[in-house]
Parts: C-alpha cells; structure tokens; sequence
C-alpha cells in the first residue's frame, strides 16, 4: 500500500506539472485549472484503491502522461483555426480606433485586449516582436508569421494607416470567404463519395447474392479494385489541387 501510495503521489506531481504547463501556454482560466487539480487528485486516488498492481498503476498514469503529451499540438489546432475566424472583427475593431483618431500601435493594443485570452496572448506576442523589430514568434503558425509582416510594415509606414488596414481587411476577407466555399466543396464531393461508396455497396451484395461470389470472383474482384482506385484518385486529386486566390 505504501509503494502504491508513493506511485500515486509521484504520478500526480507528474500530471499536475502537465496539466500546469499546458495551462499556461493556452491561458486558461484559474477556475478551469482548480477543476483538471481536482480531477487529477481524484483520478490518483481512485487509482490507488483500486485493486491492481504497482506495474498497472504505471501503466494508468503513463497513459495520461503520454495523452497530455498530445493534447497541446490538437489543442493549438483548433485555436489556430479560432484565431483565423477571429481576424476579421480584430481587424474591425482596429479600423474603428483608426477612425476615432488613435495611432496604429494604440488601435492593435486597444484590439487585442478585447480577444479571448490564448489569441490575446499571441497577437500580444506578435507586436511586441515587431516593436523590438524581432522576427521570431513562439507560435509556428505561417498565418501569424504572415500577420506580422502586414503589420511590421503598416507600422514602419507611419502613415495611411487606415487606408492600408481596410485593404487588408479586404484581402482577409475575400481569402476567408474563398476558403469556406472550398471547404463546402470538399464537403460535397465526400458526401457524394460516400453516396456512391453506398450504392455500390448494395449492389454489390445484390450481385452476390443472385448469381453467387464464387463464379463471379474475377469481375467482383476487378469492379473492387477499379472502385477503390477511383476513391483514391478523386481525394488525392483534391489534396494535390493548388486554390489560388
């Protein structure tokens, strides 16, 4: 019980440093770490009732090691994404003060306080490394890498600053919008895929039920492997497919 006891206790140091990290690189709030501390805490203790092994009690925590170990890159997916949706009333909000007579640096500022707290602590990033003309974000994103650019230069003009947002804005614009009708496209072709994957399926089994499998093997065989090369060559098509806007 008390090798049991001392597993547990250094599993959950472990995960709690896990759960810590990943709570302050995403921003979350300190009500939603309270609650994964307690979660953790029952987890262990419930592990260390339970009747099983050292080896086994291992073996639990190393699962949830390794599923936290994953769980930041997935996350960052999907906020990536929420950042991209996010671009443009960002961009709107900096338009705004610009009309109300604040200079860029105090528009971008006044912009990024009224994000949710991970995209504020990126675009954050991002103009302090254009006002320490640095290149370097901590973010790996090509879209936050390209938003620097735009703004290291409309910053660096001093000028016109107005004009050159509402022509970014625009630009955004017109890719956001392109890239939704792109995706409702993709959409379309794997619905009618699985439509015609579907109505193949039963007429395949019509034909082997009629006129049996065993005569018939070649022909199924071949129709088999046409009908998968097609699959494969409509989705490949499509990932190999360059949009251009």
């Amino acid at each position: 019980m008390l090798i049991k006891f001392l597993i547990s206790l250094f599993g959950h140091l472990l995960i709690s440093h896990s759960i810590t990290r990943i709570a302050e690189e995403f921003a979350f709030p300190h009500r939603m770490i309270r609650l994964f501390e307690l979660g953790n805490l029952f987890l262990i203790a419930v592990l260390l009732f339970l009747p099983s092994s050292s080896v086994m009690l291992w073996l639990l925590i190393g699962i949830l090691l390794i599923s936290l170990k994953f769980f930041p890159p997935i996350l960052r997916f999907f906020l990536l994404r929420s950042l991209r949706r996010s671009l443009i009333p960002f961009f709107d909000a900096i338009i705004l003060s610009l009309h109300a007579g604040r200079s860029f640096r105090t528009a971008v500022a006044e912009a990024i306080e009224m994000q949710t707290p991970w995209v504020k602590i990126q675009l954050h990033e991002m103009m302090m490394s254009i006002m320490k003309t640095e290149t370097a974000i901590n973010v790996k994103s090509a879209l936050l890498k390209a938003l620097q650019e735009e703004f290291a230069e409309i910053d660096r003009s001093k000028s016109r600053c107005l004009e050159q947002m509402m022509a970014l804005r625009r630009e955004y614009k017109m890719i956001e919008e392109f890239r939704r009708r792109s995706v409702q496209v993709t959409h379309q072709t794997r619905l009618q895929a699985i439509i015609v994957t579907a109505l193949y399926a039963g007429l395949l089994s019509f034909v082997i039920v009629q006129f049996g499998f065993k005569d018939h093997r070649t022909v199924i065989f071949l129709s088999l492997l046409l009908f998968a090369g097609g699959l494969i060559w409509i989705f490949l098509m499509g990932k190999r497919l360059k949009w251009k806007v």
